[in-house]
């Protein structure tokens, strides 16, 4: 039996009845990969390079993510787990909003009302929401 549990995926003990922690563990771990692999077909490094390049440029996010297709949440979903991209996003959107933002850079108003997303921007509506909650 216990040579049986060993040659199982972790997905298969799961769907089985196994509800241990190391099967928990290795079901979690399995869905995680397959979910990225998905993510990387569909938002491979072409696309992010090319959005990222966009944004750069002066394109709104929204807009360089619709020219490959993808959602934003897709974008920022990336960006969550994977830190090289997250890195050179911020400092996509930091280039982004550098010429038109001045006085409301890092506040509410540079997030709600001018659109910008750069890392200050970012907290401060993050900051601001937070007290609605």
């Amino acid at each position: 039996m216990a040579t049986e549990m060993i040659d199982k995926k972790p997905t298969t003990l799961y769907r089985e009845g196994n509800r241990s922690a190391p099967v928990i563990r290795g079901k979690s771990e399995s869905l995680r990969a397959y979910r990225r692999q998905i993510a990387d077909a569909e938002f491979g490094p072409d696309a992010r390079a090319h959005v990222l390049q966009q944004v750069s440029s002066g394109v709104p996010l929204a807009e360089a993510a619709a020219q490959v297709n993808v959602s934003i949440v897709r974008v920022y979903g990336r960006a969550l787990w994977d830190e090289e991209f997250r890195v050179q996003l911020d400092d996509a959107l930091d280039a982004y909003s550098a010429p038109f933002m001045s006085d409301k850079c890092g506040t509410p108003a540079g997030y709600r009302r001018r659109k910008c997303r750069c890392r200050n921007c970012r907290a401060a509506h993050s900051e601001e929401t937070a007290r609605y909650r």
